[in-house]
Order: C-alpha cells, then sequence, then structure tokens
C-alpha cells in the first residue's frame, strides 16, 4: 500500500501544472482518486486549481465566426494528452480472496501503456496538400482560406489518430488503455464537429469539402464509440456495424485528397 501511494505521489509531484489541470479537467477519463490527488497537489503548489482552470478558458485564442458568434479555441494540450495523462490511467484494485482475513482499502495499480504516436508531421503535410488542391480563385479569399485551413488541421488531427488506432484493432494489438485512447481521439472529433454548426462562409469547393470531412468525422466517431464498446464487453471490437461505418472511408479520403474529381464538378476551378 505504502508503495503504491508513494508512487501515485512521484508520478503527480513530476506532473507539471499544466498536465495536473489536464487530470481535472477531464475527470470522465481518470479515476476520481487520481483527479483528487492532482487537485492536492495543485493546492500544495499554491495554485487554485478551479481558478487556474478558469482563467486558461479566458485565456484561449478565440475564432470569430461571420456570423458573429464565437469559438473557444482548444488550448494545445497534444504532447501532454500523449505522453503524459494518456500514458496511464489508474483504478481501484480489490484485494485477492483469501489474502486477508479483514478488508483493507483499495490499492491503486498503475497500467503501462503505448501512447499514440505524435501525427504532427503527418497532419502538416496533409494540410498543405489540402491548400494545394484549392484553385488560386478560392485561395484570393483569404479569411475564407484561413478558416478552411483550420478546420483542415483538426480533421487530419483526428484523421491520423483514428487511423492509427483502426491499424491496432485490426492488428489485435490493443491493451487496457484502448477506451482511453478512443476517448482521447473521439476529443479530437469534437474539436471540429463542435465547429461545424456555424455558416463560415466558405467558398463552394472548400464547403464541399468540409461536408465530407463531416461525413468522414461521423462515421469515424461511430466507429470509435463502437469498437471501446466492444471492448469493454470483452467482445471482438470489429463487427458488422464498424465495418459498415468505415466501408467508404478510404475512398472518401481519396476524394478529399483529390485523388477523385467529383468534388470538381459543378464547382467550377
Amino acid at each position: 500500500m505504502s508503495t503504491s501511494s508513494a508512487s501515485g505521489s512521484d508520478f503527480l509531484t513530476q506532473k507539471t501544472t499544466d498536465e495536473l489541470l489536464f487530470l481535472i479537467r477531464n475527470p470522465s477519463l481518470y479515476h476520481e482518486t487520481l483527479v483528487t490527488a492532482a487537485q492536492q497537489e495543485l493546492r500544495q503548489r499554491g495554485i487554485n486549481p478551479y481558478l487556474a482552470i478558469a482563467t486558461a478558458q479566458d485565456n484561449q485564442i478565440e475564432w470569430d465566426t461571420d456570423s458573429g458568434s464565437r469559438i473557444n479555441w482548444s488550448a494545445v494540450m497534444t504532447v501532454v494528452l500523449l505522453v503524459g495523462g494518456a500514458a496511464l490511467y489508474w483504478w481501484y484494485m480489490p484485494a485477492k480472496p483469501g489474502s486477508s482475513t479483514t478488508s483493507g482499502p483499495a490499492v491503486l495499480e498503475t497500467v503501462a501503456s503505448r501512447p499514440i504516436p505524435n501525427f504532427e508531421a503527418q497532419t502538416e503535410a496533409s494540410v498543405q496538400r489540402m491548400e494545394r488542391l484549392l484553385p488560386a480563385s478560392a485561395r484570393r479569399d483569404e479569411k475564407a482560406t484561413r478558416k478552411y485551413l483550420i478546420l483542415a488541421r483538426r480533421f487530419w488531427n483526428a484523421e491520423h489518430q483514428s487511423a492509427y488506432l483502426n491499424k491496432e484493432v485490426a492488428a489485435a494489438r490493443l491493451d487496457a488503455n484502448f477506451p482511453v485512447q478512443t476517448d482521447l481521439t473521439l476529443q479530437e472529433w469534437h474539436k471540429l464537429t463542435s465547429v461545424l454548426v456555424y455558416n463560415h462562409n466558405l467558398k463552394p469547393i472548400m464547403q464541399a469539402r468540409v461536408d465530407l470531412m463531416k461525413d468522414i468525422a461521423q462515421r469515424e466517431m461511430t466507429a470509435l464509440t463502437l469498437m471501446r464498446g466492444n471492448y469493454q464487453l470483452s467482445n471482438p471490437p470489429i463487427n458488422k456495424q464498424v465495418r459498415v461505418a468505415l466501408a467508404p472511408v478510404p475512398q472518401m479520403l481519396n476524394e478529399l485528397q483529390g485523388k477523385a474529381t467529383t468534388l470538381h464538378m459543378n464547382l467550377g476551378k
């Protein structure tokens, strides 16, 4: 017990303030004991965790839409997600039957994980390709182009992570961290889908591709949610519903990357 507690304390003291704030900002991803311990560690550093969260949210970059609505741009936490909080999660382990005549407090355990790789370079390359595919006439609208590329970057951040998890599932390389990895990837998708409810006044060719991104996002999110649920029920992650959701995605990605010509039809160059 003391060994586990000490290791947990060391784990938190080695974390940066931003990493600790991420833990308490996302309590659904971690055991409540870990969240509480993170709050205590922040207080020991002289930081009010709730005030720090509110301040961080106020300082987030905002994106003004043409409709006048304001969208919060999430603070960049990719490295923290992949190498910090996403690297392990904690839960209570019950005492083994017969190990003691009296029941004691549950012991915190850690689970080693393989973090999701960093796809920053691939994302940047994908976004640049999306920009090159735009006709010169569309690129002359700098405001629309800027918004379009922001959406494209959010899309590829999520898509590269989804593709990685889909390959891991297909190769049966899953561990107990798969539900957490799935949740983190779903968060990346939500960064895109949460802003697609607004009218960004994009050029027709841009809007056509954004509509395609939205369709792909919905399919990937459906597949991730189904696979996570199947895994948690000890069932094979991939079933007929997952296959149906993902079946059109490769062709849709080809179309999005200019490997098919349907997007140019009736939209002009």
